[in-house]
């Protein structure tokens, strides 16, 4: 099934003035998207498995990649419960410009995807990445991820170096929704990714994780 662009009618404008931003970004695509430059399609990663030496040699690469790299991008995604408890964490995102996307699978459905020792290396790995780290640790709506990363993996990232972009296009655009799938409108290469949820959590979770990166380049030049 081909890409399709959907644009609003600018009648549609009189009654929701907040859509003329995003609205003129989809406008511009017009060109690139019957060029076939859009959407460009959300790229593929390393999802950390059980661990075999090829496996352990391209998550180095990653590593050292990203400790090298200004910012990286986080996002977790987790099953929804009440509060005042912390949701249990499904899957962590990773993204830096320079490696790409890296994604730790941890529950899916009531059961841990990796075996107790899989998930323990892989909590003292994020941990010590953590704490090797001195760029900037991007995220959509920090409040949400902080206390996943926190009670699920034991990370506490410093807050000095927190990046939010959903705070982000608050102070810049105030009068505009601050979703990221308007964030995806108007700043991502990579076009909606949010209908992938029930398709896919990988692809969904790197959609997240590059449609945010792009978001935050945008706002940060």
């Amino acid at each position: 099934m081909p890409d399709v662009l959907t644009v609003l009618h600018p009648a549609a404008h009189f009654s929701t003035p907040e859509e003329i931003p995003p609205s003129r970004a989809d406008w511009r695509r017009v060109r690139e998207y019957l060029a076939g430059e859009w959407p460009r399609p959300i790229p593929n990663g390393l999802i950390w498995n059980g661990l075999d030496d090829q496996d352990r040699a391209a998550i180095a690469t990653w590593r050292r990649k990203a400790l090298a790299d200004p910012y990286v991008v986080v996002d977790t995604e987790y099953y929804p419960c009440n509060a005042p408890a912390v949701p249990p964490l499904t899957l962590l995102g990773l993204y830096a410009p320079g490696a790409g996307c890296l994604q730790i699978p941890w529950l899916e459905g009531q059961h841990y995807v990796l075996r107790d020792r899989e998930r323990d290396e892989a909590r003292q790995w994020v941990q010590a990445l953590v704490l090797d780290y001195a760029g900037q640790w991007v995220a959509h709506n920090w409040p949400a991820d902080w206390p996943v990363l926190q009670r699920n993996l034991g990370v506490e990232v410093p807050w000095d170096q927190l990046d939010d972009t959903m705070l982000m296009h608050a102070v810049l655009h105030c009068e505009l929704a601050h979703d990221l799938g308007t964030l995806t409108r108007q700043y991502s290469p990579y076009g909606a990714h949010k209908l992938l949820w029930d398709q896919d959590r990988y692809a969904y979770n790197r959609g997240d994780l590059v449609a945010t990166a792009a978001a935050y380049e945008a706002m940060c030049a």
